[in-house]
């Protein structure tokens, strides 16, 4: 929707700047003002046609029309004996054209949204002058096709029917493939029911492995503890060898002391044999000499003299 027209130097106006309301706009005041200049500039700019160079304002070499769109959009028209350009710009970019002739670039044809065989078309379903016959009731029959195409979007409806219907079809057999492959599939799945049960004793052999694995790893352990403590007795053989043979030794030592002892004890205790060997004669010899001082025998009465003995 056009919201703001600039004209410069184009007929009547020097400068014109014109803001329209959204929807329907209207246009009046006396003849010669201007009024039919105003809506020529704006179909100009637009379409490019048509044109007149008489158009130019007396004293000018060029004359300027801006049109300012709601949705940001611009279109400058500038032309001249020797100027013809013009500059399509939204937002931030800005793209001019230059040397183009009568019609106007792809480019901006596509930046206005028509193409350049619908521009009669186009140009009198926005623009009607004053003394102009009903556009639609005066256009040729092709003309009016065009127009109706154009207002009632019957080409695009078809269009997007017919793709709509194709893409139903499509989508119909799409179904019937899926609603064939869900059916095989469920299939699969009835006669791969064994593979939960199957699953579940996968899960159970699998804590059995892990504890089997961790099993295995202090196993790993104490046999790497035994190669070590192989590997230290090979090293501490010698060692243990001298050991044994001083313990024998030790033992042999402690036999041999004990040995030692015993003797001595012996000599020990025949010394003391000896010793009561020599009481005991003692008290022979003084129980004779007793017996012989007595002269009488004690116990039997008999008669003792120097040759009395111990019998």
């Amino acid at each position: 929707m056009i919201e703001k027209v600039i004209i410069e130097n184009f007929q009547r106006h020097k400068y014109l700047e014109v803001e329209l309301d959204k929807g329907f706009n209207c246009i009046s005041g006396p003849s010669n003002v201007g009024k039919s200049a105003f809506v020529r500039a704006v179909a100009f700019c637009l379409f490019g046609k048509p044109w007149s160079s008489d158009w130019v304002r007396e004293g000018a070499s060029y004359c300027t029309v801006t049109v300012k769109f709601s949705d940001g959009r611009q279109i400058t028209r500038k032309k001249g004996a020797n100027v013809n350009e013009v500059t399509i710009k939204c937002g931030d970019e800005e793209e001019r054209f230059t040397s183009f002739g009568t019609d106007y670039p792809e480019r901006v044809q596509k930046f206005l949204g028509f193409a350049s065989s619908d521009l009669e078309a186009f140009c009198n379903l926005n623009v009607a002058f004053q003394l102009d016959p009903p556009f639609f009731l005066s256009s040729p029959p092709q003309t009016r096709v065009v127009l109706l195409d154009k207002l009632t979007s019957l080409s695009r409806l078809r269009e997007a029917l017919s793709k709509t219907l194709k893409e139903i079809k499509e989508l119909e057999l799409e179904r019937s493939r899926v609603d064939k492959s869900i059916t095989e599939k469920r299939e699969q799945l009835a006669r791969l029911a064994f593979v939960e049960t199957s699953y579940q004793e996968f899960l159970v052999l699998e804590k059995e492995t892990i504890a089997r694995l961790e099993l295995l790893k202090r196993v790993e352990v104490l046999c790497q503890r035994i190669a070590k403590y192989k590997s230290a007795r090979l090293t501490l053989r010698p060692a243990i060898e001298c050991l044994e043979r001083m313990i024998l030794a030790k033992r042999k030592l402690l036999c041999v002391e004990r040995l030692f002892e015993q003797e001595r004890k012996i000599r020990e205790t025949k010394s003391r044999l000896l010793e009561l060997e020599k009481k005991v004669e003692s008290l022979k010899e003084s129980f004779r000499k007793r017996m012989v001082k007595l002269g009488v025998c004690p116990l039997c009465g008999s008669k003792i003299d120097e040759s009395f003995s111990d019998r």
